[in-house]
């Protein structure tokens, strides 16, 4: 879609798409239904099998372009690359926008010279189909919050300038997989400031294939972002924000397998990560885990997740 007015910021969004074709359409309408006057649209294409290219090529107002397979970040980079807008969002393509907040936030962060990038809220869509918002209201201190938590949630809400993606790229290192866009938000807010405004600005769809199930790459990832900005920390509020940052993470991606009983995700890999990060499960939780271990190694040596459902047992 070429832009009708010079005058008007050029806006650029970037889909990277990996064999969820059936829902990019999706992504493309809410792209194109947000009237934004001077907007490009680029589909990332990351190596799909399924009818991605079909259907990004049914659309006219979008740009689209086949890569190998090299993931979600290296598929953002090659679409920032290719993009040409002063302003620069991603979408990822089973998620989509909400009609006006991407415009508004657009215009506080074209107002707001000094921010590196914007954020908003979103909401979730469960796989019931009910919605439910993720939002915080933060005003300050952007890293610290951050450390303690990963309030974006959804990269959707961003918004970048150009020169803040020029200057940092999305790292493509497989010890982030899953939270690379919180390393990049950990890593622009530790040196630039950035502005939040509390409206929901697009919707996350919870599906069985998304990245996130995955427990074990998640708490893996996480816990090295947090590892890495631990050496950074300047001031007792900083370390404590990363102490609780930390905790919060193991009693997510940790903690809530176990509790839960989906045992589909209590891996050894899952278990191996625990040791690994010296982390201290609660005495009940270690004792449902074990249980639950001694269960599965009498009925097989493969792992829980390679058994079929059937197969499972119970605690």
């Amino acid at each position: 879609m070429q832009p009708e007015n010079r005058n008007i910021p050029l806006l650029s969004i970037v889909i990277p798409c990996y064999n969820h074709g059936q829902y990019l359409s999706t992504s493309i309408r809410s792209c194109i239904n947000l009237g934004y006057p001077s907007l490009e649209i680029i589909v990332i294409d990351d190596g799909s099998t399924d009818e991605t290219a079909a259907v990004a090529e049914s659309f006219p107002q979008v740009r689209y372009f086949f890569k190998q397979n090299a993931g979600l970040p290296a598929a953002r980079n090659t679409g920032f690359e290719l993009s040409h807008g002063d302003y620069i969002s991603f979408l990822d393509a089973d998620d989509w926008y909400l009609p006006n907040a991407l415009a508004t936030n657009l215009q506080i962060l074209i107002n707001t010279p000094d921010a590196a990038f914007i954020s908003g809220c979103h909401n979730i869509q469960k796989e019931d189909g009910s919605f439910f918002p993720h939002c915080y209201s933060h005003t300050d201190h952007f890293y610290r919050h951050l450390l303690h938590t990963n309030f974006i949630g959804n990269p959707s809400t961003v918004i970048y300038r150009r020169s803040t993606l020029n200057r940092f790229r999305f790292d493509t290192s497989p010890t982030v997989k899953g939270c690379e866009d919180y390393e990049h938000y950990l890593r622009i807010t530790r040196e630039l400031p950035m502005v939040h405004n509390p409206i929901a600005v697009s919707v996350y769809r919870k599906h069985d294939e998304n990245m996130s199930n995955n427990y074990a790459m998640m708490l893996n990832s996480a816990l090295n972002v947090m590892i890495r900005q631990r050496k950074l920390l300047t001031d007792d509020e900083e370390k404590l924000a990363w102490h609780e940052g930390w905790n919060k993470w193991v009693r997510f991606y940790g903690y809530f397998p176990v509790k839960s009983n989906n045992k589909l995700q209590l891996t050894k890999a899952h278990l191996g990560l625990i040791k690994k990060y010296n982390v201290q499960l609660p005495v009940m939780i270690w004792k449902k885990v074990l249980t639950m271990m001694e269960k599965k190694k009498k009925a097989s040596e493969t792992t829980t997740a390679d058994r079929p459902p059937a197969q499972i047992p119970t605690a």
